[in-house]
């Protein structure tokens, strides 16, 4: 009886590091996905961004919010900075519908 009981822990050990370490690139996959804009891709928003804001300044609007126009590009990388990632985090837990 002592050795089944060792055994059932050994392979419920077992199971639990197999299925915790499967987890494992399925978390990192989803976080490479999350975030998956090229630096190119990034500098070139950037360009489009300040040439949008530029024009839309010279004909008297209000340019474009950065953490708003980034997270709609990219979200991972507009996380990434700190006053994007407070208003993502109120638009994902239903404070605010803007980001």
């Amino acid at each position: 009886m002592a050795i089944h009981r060792k055994l059932v822990r050994i392979g419920t050990v077992a199971l639990t590091c197999l299925s915790l370490t499967a987890c494992l690139p399925v978390l990192v996959g989803g976080l490479i996905y999350k975030s998956s804009k090229s630096q190119e891709q990034k500098q070139e928003f950037m360009t489009w961004l300040h040439q949008t804001n530029a024009q839309r300044e010279a004909n008297g609007l209000k340019p474009l919010d950065w953490c708003t126009e980034a997270a709609r590009f990219d979200r991972g990388w507009a996380y990434q900075d700190a006053a994007c990632r407070a208003r993502i985090d109120a638009v994902d837990k239903g404070q605010s519908e803007v980001v």
